[in-house]
């Protein structure tokens, strides 16, 4: 009963884009790092900031709502008429989360922080921390 509400509470904060959302991550650990991966597929890669403070990793950034793209919803009305050609898409269901986000990941005491590095590959943040 608990996840029915979480999932409708998260259908109508969806349309919220005042709020901050959090991408999921993932953490490994290898005996050399530990290797981070942000979901944030749609993301524009200039609108990830990455910065450390405190001994904190902080992940922000911002998403736009995904739009329908006019080669998808123009095939949609192809059949209709001229007038409803002309017709826009309207939301049904929106649970893609956009905005802006942030994620701040405590860091342990064996990271060399100065040697951080990160890619953006296919939807996903690769975050390396070489560890001392």
């Amino acid at each position: 009963m608990g996840k029915m509400i979480e999932r409708m509470g998260k259908d109508f904060s969806g349309f919220y884009t005042d709020e901050t959302w959090t991408p999921n991550i993932n953490i490994y650990e290898t005996e050399l790092a530990l290797v981070i991966c942000v979901e944030i597929a749609g993301v524009v890669r200039h609108e990830i900031d990455l910065t450390i403070s405190e001994n904190r990793l902080h992940i922000k950034g911002r998403r736009e709502s995904p739009a329908c793209p006019a080669e998808v919803c123009e095939v949609a009305f192809a059949d209709k008429t001229s007038e409803s050609r002309s017709a826009k898409a309207r939301v049904q269901v929106m649970e893609i989360d956009h905005g802006n986000f942030r994620r701040e990941i405590e860091l342990p005491d064996n990271v060399v922080q100065d040697k951080i590095t990160a890619a953006y590959r296919d939807g996903l943040l690769w975050i390396e921390l070489p560890k001392k």
